[in-house]
């Protein structure tokens, strides 16, 4: 994880279907847009990005279960 990266959670609010939700990322200058994950369910409401350990954590609004981790080198 470079410190000049940014993660910006979509919601994905743009279409009728609420599986649209994404994590991306990109340099602090606008270049090298990522992908990080796509289809991301029930209204993604929360990111934290842990740079320790290099996760990433998100949470999808209404749902009773906790953050989930995705391995930002992908």
């Amino acid at each position: 994880m470079a410190p000049d990266q940014l993660y910006i959670l979509d919601l994905g609010l743009s279409s009728f279907s609420f599986r649209n939700g994404r994590i991306m990322t990109r340099r602090a200058d606008g270049s090298g847009l990522k992908e990080l994950v796509s289809g991301l369910q029930t209204l993604p409401d929360g990111i934290a990005v842990d740079p320790v350990s290099e996760s990433i954590y998100w949470t999808n609004m209404g749902e009773k279960h906790g953050a989930r981790r995705v391995d930002p080198t992908l």
